[in-house]
């Protein structure tokens, strides 16, 4: 973002843009994606030349992302009463190993509580030894 003045911009055009003409497009991104209707203000008032038109018919594709709306994901039909009636786990690898040499990590998360554990590991193999022992320590902590 550039700042200037704007105290009267009709009789002081801004000299570092006053030379350059673009099209509508560009000046739309060099300012930051600014609506249609304050695009159509700031070019003239700010005597910034455009070698396109500004047409109503105008769209920027990232803008039209932006501005569209996700759909919500549907409502859940898993139930939990109680701690460690559900856990979902989920095993990744990063593309970098760590300092300490891990470059596996496996997360377990509880539906009931939302509690969630992190465990780093060096070998995809150790799951197994992993989840064993949280699985003891969760067991003994929830009394469950």
């Amino acid at each position: 973002m550039y700042e200037w003045s704007a105290s009267n911009p009709a009789s002081a055009p801004i000299l570092a843009f006053s030379t350059i003409k673009t099209t509508c497009t560009n000046w739309h991104h060099r300012l930051g994606h600014p609506a249609l209707p304050i695009l159509q203000h700031i070019l003239p008032n700010y005597q910034l030349e455009s070698s396109s038109p500004i047409t109503n018919e105008f769209s920027c594709n990232a803008c039209l992302c932006n501005n569209s709306h996700k759909l919500s994901f549907s409502t859940s039909t898993l139930v939990s009463t109680k701690p460690l009636q559900l856990i979902f786990s989920d095993v990744w690898t990063s593309p970098v190993t760590s300092s300490n040499g891990f470059k596996y990590y496996i997360i377990f998360v509880d539906h009931f509580t939302k509690y969630l554990w992190f465990y780093p590991l060096t070998r995809k193999s150790e799951v197994l030894d992993v989840f064993q022992c949280y699985k003891s320590i969760v067991e003994n902590y929830f009394n469950q």
